[in-house]
């Protein structure tokens, strides 16, 4: 354990400056930065806000702020957010899908998750949302939840690997 570590103790409602380092080797986690260089482990469940609500796809780079606790000597987030302009469409595939009320998961390609609603009701090009089909999907700010979710849902075609390159 450092001297730092052992001198410094973050309290659960200051929130500290961070920036994004990387994915953990396992991809399960962020591993962010403090202004010393200390390491912050990151569950994607920690992230409150981000852009579209994307947790484990955030660039390296990525600056946000980080409420800390030291658990076993190492650093952990709370809570992260981090703010910036989120993409106005993606696509995903349906992990969960309630067919009465029109809503339901997607898992994006980039592995994070998404509430999303097929506001109209109309069918997609490729027929009704169910289980295991992709969608396309514009992204806004909730009006009744926190942070983001995918509207007007439709169904499409399986994109092809080019097209899920682009959106890795």
């Amino acid at each position: 354990m450092s001297p730092e570590i052992e001198t410094w103790r973050p309290t659960p409602d200051e929130w500290w400056t961070v920036r994004l380092d990387r994915l953990s080797n396992s991809g399960r986690f962020l591993i962010l930065s403090l202004s010393n260089n200390e390491e912050v482990v990151c569950l994607p469940k920690a992230v409150t806000e981000s852009p579209g609500l994307h947790k484990l796809c955030l660039p390296p780079g990525t600056i946000g702020v980080a409420r800390i606790e030291i658990v076993e000597g190492k650093f952990r987030a709370l809570e992260a957010q981090f703010e910036g302009t989120p993409p106005v469409e993606e696509i995903g595939k349906v992990i969960h899908w309630d067919d009465s009320r029109l809503r339901g998961w997607v898992q994006r390609q980039c592995a994070d998750w998404l509430f999303v609603a097929s506001s109209n009701g109309q069918e997609g090009a490729y027929g009704v949302i169910g289980v295991g089909d992709w969608v396309r999907f514009d992204i806004e700010r909730s009006k009744s939840r926190s942070g983001y979710v995918g509207v007007a849902a439709h169904k499409i075609d399986a994109p092809l690997a080019q097209e899920r390159k682009k959106y890795e």
